[in-house]
């Protein structure tokens, strides 16, 4: 509404629930490499692996933490984007890892690359919905973008591992959907950057104001 148009929070509504799914996708898939990394490493249970979900947990935390330092010294359609080219870039490298602590790191590494996301996400999304009658809504529709992310990831990867011989689609198939989604949201956040910067003084006032709310 307002100044802001409803195809500009429509277009940023889409873009922030896709890349939430996206960073789900690119977590979610744990349950399905854990087999590759205990043949890669050639280890009897899963518990001999535990500590790389505990490095997530932990690494998840501790960014938690630091978001609230961090979150508002960036551009966070930018921070989302890092975000997913982080996990992007995690999966990849996992892919490849060959020992226990490099994968506990890298898995770590994701974890707190994923803590960023949900802040980011709501700071665009209360940017783009600065009035906050009627917003409830749409905040609660963006919201079930855990639950669909988490049902998809499955659903995705295990369709990947079936349809390929290789078991390391586990990690590609995630690492692809998050990068192409960050470059996704690259492009939109420079887009922005530019329209905001031709954007009349009423624009940018509610910006500012969803901003500083946040």
């Amino acid at each position: 509404g307002g100044c802001t148009g409803g195809a500009a929070q429509c277009r940023a509504f889409i873009l922030v629930y896709a890349a939430y799914v996206g960073l789900l996708v690119s977590r979610k898939n744990y349950g399905f490499w854990l087999p590759h990394a205990m043949a890669q490493l050639d280890l009897p249970s899963p518990k001999d692996v535990a500590v790389v979900g505990s490095a997530f947990e932990i690494a998840s935390g501790y960014g938690a933490l630091l978001n609230g330092f961090l979150i508002d010294s960036f551009d966070p359609m930018l921070g989302l984007s890092a975000a997913l080219a982080a996990s992007c870039v995690a999966n990849l490298l996992l892919s490849r890892a060959r020992s226990l602590p490099l994968m506990a790191l890298l898995w770590g590494a994701n974890g707190a690359a994923q803590s960023f996301g949900w802040p980011c996400v709501s700071r665009v999304f209360l940017r783009a919905f600065p009035d906050p009658n009627g917003r409830g809504l749409y905040y609660s529709l963006l919201s079930t973008s855990q639950n669909f992310g988490a049902a998809l990831s499955p659903l995705l990867v295990s369709s990947a591992l079936e349809l390929s011989t290789e078991p390391r689609a586990a990690f590609w198939l995630p690492a692809a959907v998050s990068g192409a989604l960050a470059l996704t949201l690259l492009v939109a956040a420079t887009g922005a950057a530019g329209a905001r910067a031709r954007a009349p003084p009423c624009l940018l006032y509610t910006s500012d104001a969803a901003d500083e709310e946040d």
